[in-house]
């Protein structure tokens, strides 16, 4: 669960956690740590996607050849 802010949409949708929107949103927060709270293997399930994602698209080896293909950048 994250505020929806930034770049945690990259990483964080409805099958990766739970995003908070409006970020500025108490009650939005509480619903969302309800719904944890609520689901324990659905949230556990969208953690191991999370995971997986970010080991994928954003490992090290994956910054690294993003930032190798700017032109001028090393």
């Amino acid at each position: 669960m994250a505020a929806a802010v930034g770049g945690v949409p990259e990483i964080l949708d409805a099958t990766t956690g739970c995003p908070v929107i409006p970020f500025d949103d108490v009650n939005a927060y509480v619903d969302a740590l309800a719904w944890v709270l609520a689901n324990p293997d659905q949230a556990e399930a969208r953690t191991m996607q999370a995971r997986d994602r970010l080991a994928g698209a954003y490992s090290w080896p994956e910054y690294e050849k993003a930032v190798a293909s700017l032109p001028g950048y090393l």
